[in-house]
């Protein structure tokens, strides 16, 4: 009974087994890894940032997490910052999910993306902008016609802008100005249109 006692192995924490190394009833010396205990109820994620973009990171900011498995959208926020860049100018930085499906995995792959709070900007997808002139504008559309306002771009990324009015020129974007972002390539000033829903 005592040899048997010994055999058994308790882990102090709990989880779910994983990556097990060691057979059933087979000995193992002291010190040799079994494999390894996961907690799926509360996962993270582990992601690498640009030196240039580490200035918008900051710990407790919000995370939306899509991994690529599914079409599912997950929120997390951002733990951990590593002080360190590697050779390649990179950071690692990790975020906790706030819920965690039973789907989850460890060792997914997931599209991580940074909310970052825009004041006094309007964030459009990058269709919306289009050159006039030379310039760049957007069109809102106003009682059946679509008007020209002239934007400046603040920040952007992959897929979307962060504009405002150009303050140096006529026209002005207000919240909840119906923008044109689709069948803009060829429109003109005062040009009337008509919404597709």
């Amino acid at each position: 009974q005592q040899q048997r006692n010994q055999l058994w192995i308790v882990a102090p924490i709990s989880g779910t087994l994983g990556d097990v190394k060691a057979v059933a009833e087979e000995s193992q010396p002291a010190g040799t890894q079994l494999g390894a205990i996961y907690n799926l109820n509360a996962m993270g994620v582990r992601f690498q940032v640009l030196e240039e973009e580490l200035a918008q990171v900051q710990l407790n900011q919000s995370l939306v997490i899509k991994p690529l498995a599914r079409q599912d959208t997950l929120m997390g926020e951002i733990t951990r910052i590593n002080p360190k860049l590697n050779e390649y100018g990179l950071t690692e930085v990790e975020g906790l999910l706030k819920t965690t499906p039973h789907w989850l995995r460890e060792g997914m792959n997931a599209e991580i993306t940074l909310v970052q709070p825009v004041p006094n900007q309007f964030v459009v997808p990058k269709s919306a902008v289009v050159q006039r002139q030379g310039r760049n504008v957007v069109f809102v559309y106003m009682q059946g016609k679509a008007q020209w306002v002239y934007a400046e771009i603040l920040h952007e990324n992959r897929r979307s802008l962060a504009i405002r009015a150009d303050p140096g020129r006529a026209g002005e974007l207000a919240p909840g100005d119906t923008l044109i972002y689709e069948g803009n390539l060829y429109l003109g000033h005062n040009t009337p249109v008509q919404l597709v829903p």
